[in-house]
């Protein structure tokens, strides 16, 4: 049967995705988002709230090379690493117990983290009790991120560049971007 251009549907050829460098990068991308997703909600977090839908990638042809950006909210980083508290003693003067004692954040005295008052209105708390118990003893990281953004991952992106025919390949990987660039 012809198309609408004059050529039946079966002289078209279709191209697998995993042939093409922005075919790769997309799959890629699809695949990153909604592990993270599924790991964000593995690790008992809401994927509807404002961190699991910032999850996105865009992808950019630069001439010879392409571009790759993850992006996400920047407190997903907080949440994946864990933040370290500052310490100091409760009003009954016991030592606040520390949940994350040093990684690349922390709070700093005097700037304490927003009122979570939805969730403690949620959990019937007190979002002021909340929010100095976070500042006191920090946030344990959970790895929502990085269980998912590993060696093996960024390898097998690698190998499927290279089938797709890239030549070169330049990977820079921090903050929860991924940046890749090649001139295959």
């Amino acid at each position: 049967m012809p198309s609408v251009l004059g050529t039946s549907n079966s002289d078209l050829q279709t191209i697998p995705p995993d042939s093409t460098i922005g075919g790769v990068l997309q799959n890629f991308g699809n695949e990153i988002q909604r592990e993270l997703r599924e790991s964000y909600g593995h690790k008992g977090m809401q994927v509807s709230d404002k961190l699991g839908s910032s999850i996105v990638f865009d992808i950019e042809f630069l001439g010879s090379a392409y571009l790759f950006e993850l992006k996400m909210e920047k407190y997903g980083d907080f949440i994946d690493e864990g933040v370290a508290g500052i310490g100091g003693n409760k009003s009954d003067g016991t030592a606040y117990e520390a949940v994350q004692t040093s990684g690349r954040f922390s709070f700093k005295e005097g700037k304490k983290p927003p009122l979570f008052k939805e969730w403690a209105q949620s959990k019937g708390v007190n979002p002021f009790a909340v929010r100095e118990s976070i500042f006191r003893k920090g946030i344990k990281g959970n790895k929502w991120f990085t269980e998912v953004m590993n060696q093996r991952k960024i390898d097998n992106l690698i190998t499927r560049l290279e089938k797709a025919g890239v030549k070169e390949i330049s990977l820079q990987f921090s903050n929860g971007k991924l940046t890749g660039r090649t001139n295959g």
